[in-house]
């Protein structure tokens, strides 16, 4: 293992697993050199065989350091750390807050061990951003024992994420803007995020990922009797909980598709079912900053980051919308033109007289990724 610090950098691959694919990225100095999309795959064989073409695509090049995102770290983690035995039996233990995700991510770690079994593994935790909520925050008006025999809190999650905006809105906003700040992550996965200069008060996730807003195929929050009532109809539980997770928000109510460019092109065509799920999307997402702006004692900074948040010109405008009387007033030509800084996205996309600044974002977990690995290895 050769590990090169000062002028020399570590060559850090970054492995991002989600419930279904992985994506890899190789960084050096800081900037991201290739990336790929390969399937994550349950069968160990076939996983090390999609590695092992990403490999080849980049003529062979081996990193120094690898950093892995894991989406649920429960309270035991709350810094980046390398991986060990003790930290995947730790994992497994909380495997049932997040199955899918966490599944991934640790056929991810033992794949990249096989691959190079001496090279230090970095693992970033999703949840450990919102470490930092007060207990008023993280804690469910439900039995004391639920909370200290079983974990159920709020945890909060796109932390990752969460993170690089707090990093990027220092350098884009003054002090006194960024002290009621708004995060929204709008994409296939959606959430809200209360910050005071850049550290999580309040966020809209919680146990789980399906807390919260509406999502691409995850319902958000709903009435928790709807799933009691759905089992005495005969219902398993099993079943509720694949249909909230994989067959509701945008594709549930839209009966279509989850990806809100088809169904913006499908609101052009006039499909009332693709005009109900994009309105119950945006003003769902509105009442969640509302609720954040509440935990923060008002609104002073409201950033879109995400797929959905970056890209869809017509979503900020909608949400934006419904929050004029919170002092929102969105640009309309900012909102839709080209950023001021060339090649990013980011920018300032409020009215000269709106009282929120507001700001669109291309965020970077990956980044944040690469800068753990480095701090833990010491190369930072």
């Amino acid at each position: 293992m050769c590990l090169t610090t000062g002028e020399n950098p570590l060559k850090i691959l970054v492995a991002n697993p989600g419930s279904s694919t992985l994506k890899l990225s190789l960084w050096e100095k800081d900037q991201e050199r290739r990336s790929s999309v390969v399937p994550l795959h349950d069968q160990p064989a076939l996983l090390d065989q999609a590695l092992s073409g990403y490999f080849r695509s980049i003529d062979g090049e081996r990193p120094d350091a690898l950093g892995v995102r894991v989406v649920h770290g429960g309270t035991r983690f709350r810094d980046p750390v390398l991986s060990d035995d003790g930290v995947l039996a730790d994992l497994r233990r909380l495997r049932p807050l997040a199955p899918l995700h966490t599944d991934g991510a640790i056929r991810t770690i033992t794949a990249l061990s096989r691959q190079f079994p001496s090279c230090p593994i970095v693992l970033s935790f999703d949840t450990a951003f919102h470490h930092t909520l007060l207990p008023e925050f993280y804690r469910y008006p439900v039995p004391e024992s639920w909370t200290r025999d079983y974990g159920v809190r709020r945890y909060g999650f796109h932390g990752l994420s969460y993170e690089y905006m707090g990093h990027r809105l220092k350098e884009l906003c003054p002090p006194l803007k960024r002290d009621q700040t708004v995060a929204l992550h709008l994409g296939s996965g959606a959430s809200a995020c209360a910050m005071r200069d850049g550290v999580s008060v309040d966020t809209t996730m919680g146990l789980t990922p399906m807390e919260g807003l509406m999502m691409g195929t995850r319902s958000g929050s709903i009435d928790p009797g709807i799933g009691f009532y759905l089992e005495s109809q005969g219902i398993t539980s099993g079943e509720i909980e694949d249909a909230l997770n994989h067959r509701s928000g945008l594709l549930g109510v839209s009966g279509t598709d989850s990806d809100l460019v088809a169904l913006e092109a499908a609101l052009d065509r006039g499909d009332p079912r693709a005009r109900l799920a994009i309105g119950m999307f945006a003003r769902k997402a509105a009442q969640a900053v509302a609720q954040m702006a509440t935990s923060l004692g008002g609104l002073t900074l409201l950033a879109f980051a995400g797929g959905i948040g970056e890209h869809s010109i017509q979503m900020r405008a909608s949400i934006c919308g419904h929050l004029g009387f919170l002092g929102v007033s969105l640009d309309p030509a900012r909102n839709a033109g080209p950023s001021p800084e060339g090649g990013s996205s980011d920018r300032i996309v409020s009215a000269g007289d709106s009282k929120v600044l507001i700001v669109c974002l291309k965020t970077r977990e990956d980044w944040i990724i690469v800068r753990n690995t480095r701090r833990v290895l010491g190369d930072l």
